[in-house]
Order: structure tokens, then sequence, then C-alpha cells
């Protein structure tokens, strides 16, 4: 059960939870509050399913479709480092308040970048992978997969009533708020994609 708590504390942590909140009602600024929690349940859904997928595969995932983990960071960070510039700057950004048109369906945006590569990203599946060979066996891949849940259970509590509170917040600290978050999800990609980058020159510029 320590184990269990001691995961559960880990990977909570590492799922971003301020990144996750401030990106969701960044780009759920013209939707309903009932809108934006559905978009985060299908975010944390998809978030424990890619997840339960690395505790049940390990690395065999990886192998099977060619895809190393320092690959894996690099594209991430990348991806990161966009969607931090788009929260950023603006312009492009379907969810901004100064859109025009339609807002966009939650399917746009809540499984990617939301659910992947910003709550279940480079460093919580690595995390993963790496719990799983500190607890080998049944029991372990069990008791791995109820933190996970803890986890995504808790980042999607915490989700929920930002979006229920979002109607309370004054439009530029929400404003001011998206773009700090934005600089942090950029320095964030950043981190992970020198962390991939330096693997692989560590490996002698081979994907491994």
């Amino acid at each position: 059960m320590a184990h269990v708590v001691d995961n559960f504390l880990k990977l909570f942590f590492i799922s971003s939870p301020a990144s996750a909140v401030a990106i969701l009602l960044a780009l759920t600024a013209r939707h309903s509050v009932r809108q934006r929690i559905r978009a985060a349940a299908l975010a944390c859904a998809v978030a424990i399913c890619v997840l339960f997928c690395v505790v049940c595969s390990g690395p065999l995932l990886f192998r099977f479709f060619g895809i190393s983990l320092q690959a894996f960071k690099i594209a991430g960070g990348l991806f990161l480092v966009y969607v931090g510039f788009v929260t950023v700057f603006g312009g492009s950004d379907p969810g901004s308040a100064e859109s025009d048109g339609p807002p966009p369906g939650i399917l746009s945006f809540a499984i990617t970048p939301l659910a992947v590569p910003l709550i279940c990203g480079p460093g919580i599946i690595s995390t993963v992978l790496l719990l799983g060979e500190d607890l080998p066996g049944i029991f372990g891949a069990l008791g791995l997969c109820l933190s996970i849940l803890l986890a995504i259970g808790s980042l999607f509590i915490c989700l929920g009533i930002c979006a229920k509170c979002a109607e309370r917040i004054p439009p530029f600290a929400l404003t001011l708020a998206t773009k700090l978050t934005g600089i942090y999800v950029i320095a964030l990609g950043t981190l992970i994609f020198c962390s991939g980058l330096s693997l692989f020159l560590a490996h002698g510029g081979v994907l491994v």
C-alpha cells in the first residue's frame, strides 16, 4: 500500500496539474462548463488508457512500433513547444476567446494536446516504465494501475473544480495565467526535448 501512495504522488505531480488546468481553460474559453468537464473527462480517460497500455506492454510497445524513448521525448518536447507558442501568441489557437466562428468540438483538443502529450507526456510515460521495472509481477502491475487511477482521477477532480470556477475568474487574470502557463509549457517542452537529445547524442546519434 505504501508503494501505491508513493507512486500516486509521483504520477500526480508529474502530470502537471497546473499546466493541464490552464491549457484546458485556454482551449475552452468559448465553451460551456459542461463541455469543459466533458473535455477534461475525455482527456483523463485517454491518459489512463495510454498509461495502462504502457504498464501492460512495457518497452515491448515501443519496440513493436520501432520508437525509442529518446525519440518520443524529442517529438513530445517539440510538440509541447508548439502548444506553448500557440498559447502565448494566440492567433491560430482555435479555442481562444478572440477566435471567430463557433467553438471547436472537444475532440479537436481533448485528445491532443491535452491528453497527449500534456497530461500523458514523455515524463509520466518514462516514469511508469521505470516503476514497472521496480515492481515486477502481476501484483506490482495492479498496484501501479491503481496508482495511475488515483493520480489521473485526482487530476480530473482538479480540472472539474477549476472548470466550474472559471466563470468567476476575471478575463484579464485568465489571460495572464494562460500566457504564463504557455511560457511554462514552452520551457517544459524544451527541457524534455533537450533530455531526449542528450540521450540521442549519448548513444552516438542512434535512436535506440
